[in-house]
């Protein structure tokens, strides 16, 4: 397991190095900056990478909670099922139990589908038309939630990674 601290200002960084210190199979990393969720997320899948020559990664947010650790394994095998699979994602389940395929997987977005988000009215009302089963609890989507997925580093290399401004951009408008 990897740890990416985003170069947190609250010392977190050293918190979770001084927790994990012991542990041969955890690599606390720091970035330089916090330049958003991309950069962080590339830092850490260049890492993986480079000392482990990894086939997949994974990203995992803080707050995710799995309720099965098999989860992961499963992912990996549907991940490796095909050739053609660049990248997986686990079903979200929200706070409240709600598990609506929307948690977890939406469209590549539209202008109008940016502008309906953006408005306060209207606020995450767009629809998952782009979906596809492919089997039994797999569907085929457009874009999986950035919170729990994985995916094949070949993949990964060949889109030349995630775009570094996608959260970045966000965070210097607002």
């Amino acid at each position: 397991m990897i740890v990416v601290d985003n170069c947190s200002p609250d010392g977190s960084f050293e918190i979770i190095k001084k927790e994990f210190k012991n542990n041969c199979n955890v690599d606390v990393i720091q970035t330089n900056s916090n330049d958003g969720y991309s950069s962080g997320n590339n830092f850490g899948i260049k890492f993986a990478i480079s000392k482990y020559d990894s086939e997949i990664v994974g990203i995992i947010n803080p707050d995710v909670i799995l309720s099965d650790k098999s989860n992961i394994d499963e992912l990996a095998k549907i991940l490796m099922s095909n050739e053609d699979y660049g990248i997986v994602g686990g079903r979200a389940v929200n706070y409240y139990g709600n598990d609506s395929l929307q948690l977890s997987a939406w469209d590549i977005p539209t202008n109008a589908g940016i502008l309906i988000n953006l408005s306060n009215i209207l606020r995450n009302r767009q629809c998952l038309t782009h979906i596809q089963k492919v089997a039994d609890n797999l569907v085929q989507v457009d874009c999986v939630a950035g919170c729990y997925f994985l995916a094949k580093t070949e993949a990964m290399k060949k889109v030349n990674f995630f775009d570094e401004g996608t959260f970045y951009i966000m965070k210097k408008i607002f």
